[in-house]
């Protein structure tokens, strides 16, 4: 079953021998399961600085390092994303530095852990073979290790939630049921979306005898999370019911679910590694349709099985852990969209364990099930391979370096979008410089109809007669989706150094 006590003699799963090593077992098992971690933390600790920062990123070394009582107000403010993310943040930093490697590595930690609780959940439900094959596939999930190196939330959140479901499983004690009560109360104020987990723990206390039978502890559990989640509720509810625009796109039902399948089996980069059009498509829809066979074909055979019946409660646990966010969220989105693979990130080891479970019980030959893991973790690296050579994020540290290069203490800069200024703030800040208040020009906002005209009126004044100044441009079309800015600095002034980047241009112009 998905969540119980002690294992009995009777009810402890079989161990078959693993896809490892045949002797796995105990001591053996835990060796393979440490190897496994190092695995994990090689593949991201080595892809730290493979990609720059991104405004995402720098915003949280900004925002973390805001004064403490501006910080501490997060934990209140409507809409603010990643309160207690950035207060551990902030404490981090204190100690190893606001770098982008200190960053990202805090993220790592927590990616790094999750692999190991994936492995301490699969072992204490179903037995160290299942524990070893779903740490496997998530130490080298692509969307796992993707979002392991980026200064966000995104392996804080899984990982306080991963918590929280271990305490379910050891649901024993007073201590256990406070533990689950503290990790999900902070997963909220991590991730506003976490609240989505509530479904999933109603639904494992619903469906487990253990748990029924505590039902007096597990509904004061429940009762008590009302009074963390209530700030959050009274702004979530109402916005969710009155809808609106988010600057989400909406998703269909059937594209949502293809998009993170396709994030959790090969990651974010392998369409653009695949042969472009219907090829392309054909190979990445056969990727996707793998797992999701190897998991139907797996269930199919143990419902034959009258051996298997004592896991079903397991399995229906991860079904429910996977499949019950993303309706939610799902349905949140027909009124005000919101849906993004990251946002259900916590519910990517579900996924995996729920794989690597029916390998293991539902296909019988060693061999085969050493084959579809084989051909799983072919696929995975696919993907990873394919982030490393296809990488995503604007190259700020590059531009960054370029303006650095050549800058003069009284050049002016248009940051086309205004937002792009932080970004080379910061990575001037980590060379040892820092940018002028005079020096940053925020480009008029022209997507409101503005002409040309009364733009480039507003940018004689702004350069106050400069004779040399800089154009930055980051994602311009949200600003300035006619190119007026780009015009006028062409039209009046003589490009004299051009540097383009992933997601960035930068040019110094000369009058």
């Amino acid at each position: 079953m998905f969540l119980r006590l002690r294992p009995t003699q009777k009810s402890k799963p079989r161990e078959r021998a693993c896809f490892f090593d045949r002797r796995s077992a105990g001591r053996d098992a835990r060796s393979i399961a440490w190897l496994i971690i190092g695995i994990a933390f090689a593949l991201r600790a080595l892809t730290i600085n493979h990609e720059s920062l991104w405004r995402d990123e720098i915003d949280s070394v900004r925002f973390a390092l805001e004064p403490l009582p501006v910080l501490l107000a997060g934990f209140a403010r409507q809409q603010w994303n990643g309160a207690f993310y950035l207060l551990a943040l902030r404490g981090w930093m204190a100690l190893a530095g606001d770098s982008p490697f200190a960053l990202r590595y805090f993220s790592v930690v927590f990616a790094v852990l999750q692999v190991a609780l994936g492995y301490a959940i699969g072992r204490r439900t179903l037995g160290s073979e299942a524990g070893l094959a779903a740490a496997w596939l998530m130490a080298i999930a692509p969307a796992l290790i993707w979002y392991a190196v980026e200064g966000k939330m995104y392996t804080l959140q899984p990982t306080l939630i991963l918590l929280a479901v271990y305490a379910l499983l050891r649901a024993e004690r007073r201590r256990d049921w406070l533990a689950f009560v503290a990790f999900t109360s902070l997963s909220f104020y991590t991730h506003l979306l976490s609240p989505l987990f509530l479904a999933v723990a109603a639904a494992l206390m619903l469906m487990h005898a253990t748990l029924r039978v505590q039902w007096r502890r597990a509904l004061g559990a429940l009762i008590a999370l009302t009074l963390p989640y209530a700030p959050l509720a009274t702004w979530q509810l109402p916005l969710a019911l009155r809808g609106g625009e988010s600057g989400h796109p909406s998703v269909t039902l059937s594209g949502a679910a293809y998009l993170l399948l396709a994030y959790w089996t090969t990651g974010l980069s392998a369409i653009r590694a695949l042969p472009t059009g219907w090829m392309g498509q054909a190979l990445l829809f056969g990727a996707i349709a793998v797992p999701t066979s190897i998991i139907s074909l797996g269930l199919a055979s143990m419902m034959h099985s009258r051996g298997m019946r004592q896991h079903w409660a397991t399995l229906v646990g991860f079904i429910a852990w996977m499949v019950l966010p993303f309706a939610l969220l799902y349905a949140i989105s027909t009124r005000y969209p919101l849906f993004n693979p990251r946002y259900l990130l916590w519910t990517a080891p579900a996924f995996y364990l729920l794989l690597s479970s029916t390998i293991v019980l539902g296909w019988r030959n060693r061999a085969l099930r050493g084959s579809l893991l084989a051909l799983l973790s072919a696929m995975s690296l696919f993907g990873v391979w394919a982030q490393l050579i296809y990488p995503i994020r604007p190259n700020i540290r590059e531009a960054a370096a370029c303006v650095l290069r050549h800058l003069h203490a009284t050049d002016p800069i248009i940051f086309q979008i205004p937002y792009g200024q932080h970004g080379l703030a910061y990575y001037a800040r980590q060379a040892g410089e820092h940018l002028a208040p005079a020096q940053i020009i925020e480009a008029p906002f022209t997507n409101h109809g503005l002409s040309a005209a009364e733009v480039w009126g507003q940018l004689e004044v702004r350069l106050a007669g400069a004779r040399r100044f800089w154009l930055y441009e980051t994602e311009p079309s949200m600003w300035d989706a006619r190119g007026l800015v780009r015009q006028w600095a062409d039209r009046h002034a003589r490009l004299t150094l051009r540097c383009d980047f992933r997601g960035v241009a930068v040019g110094l112009y000369q009058r």
